[in-house]
């Protein structure tokens, strides 16, 4: 295996964390979303507790552009 699908497998693991810690947080979003997320390499250096903070403060980003959003979709 190369080292460059190590290291890209590492990040996928990271995110795949980071999601799951984060479970509550997407259950508490009103809309479901499609994430896609382009990882720096610099990922691969963090533990999973700080890629999991940073969805956390992205999580609530977009919570707050729910609630200030003027439109809401309905499915």
């Amino acid at each position: 295996m190369s080292r460059l699908a190590v290291k890209r497998n590492r990040a996928k693991r990271l995110l795949r964390e980071a999601f799951r810690l984060t479970a509550g947080e997407l259950a508490g979003l009103k809309n479901r979303y499609d994430w896609v997320f382009n990882a720096r390499r610099l990922i691969i250096e963090e533990k999973a507790d700080v890629v999991a903070a940073d969805l956390r403060r992205i999580i609530a980003q977009v919570g707050r552009n729910e609630q200030t959003s003027p439109c809401e979709t309905e499915k």
